[in-house]
């Protein structure tokens, strides 16, 4: 209901009852307006909130990952270092070759050089063997004849010798018996 003035009943102004209703509703809208600001603001909190935790949970992954970075790069630099560290020592004993090399190059074309003088020496050496073979298989014939020889002459006086120490043992020993006797 409308009043022209205030107080009066029948004017243009509204009543109070209006107003009051309009007071409410203003009200319950801006509290309704408050009440979705409150939510959005707690909704971005929560957002809020929610990213943080995923910002320290990478923060979380980007520290393990630079960990394990670290980790590999101290590994590579000591696989590293201990490489260098056996470059210098193989170097150290290449030096340590190099004047034995040398020598060594020196000394194959002497090597090779005599090697057709120690073949022929070789040579040498064998035919001599051979020949020192042979002449010990003449002398092991001839040593045979000797032996044969010697078994022919020597051997009827051997076995006569044995047969005249066997008779001597037997009159000896039957002389012994009889003087045994005598004795008794």
């Amino acid at each position: 209901m409308l009043i022209s003035k205030p107080g009066d009943l029948g004017g243009a102004y509204p009543s109070r009852e209006i107003l009051a209703d309009r007071k409410k509703l203003t009200i319950d809208e801006e509290e309704e307006k408050a009440q979705k600001l409150e939510a959005e603001k707690q909704k971005k909190d929560d957002e809020i909130k929610e990213n943080e935790a995923e910002s320290r949970k990478k923060d979380a992954e980007l520290k393990e990952k630079e960990g394990e970075l670290r980790n590999k790069e101290d590994q590579k630099v000591a696989e590293i270092q201990k490489q260098k560290d056996e470059i210098r020592k193989l170097q150290a004993e290449i030096r340590k070759l190099k004047p034995e090399i040398r020598k060594l190059k020196t000394e194959i074309p002497r090597l090779k050089d005599a090697i057709p003088k120690l073949k022929a020496e070789i040579e040498n050496h064998l035919a001599e063997v051979i020949k020192q073979q042979d002449e010990f298989a003449s002398y092991k014939a001839e040593f045979a004849g000797y032996e044969a020889r010697f078994e022919a002459k020597f051997k009827p006086f051997e076995d006569q010798k044995r047969q005249e120490a066997e008779s001597s043992k037997a009159a000896a020993g039957e002389q012994s018996v009889g003087e045994n006797h005598n004795i008794s």
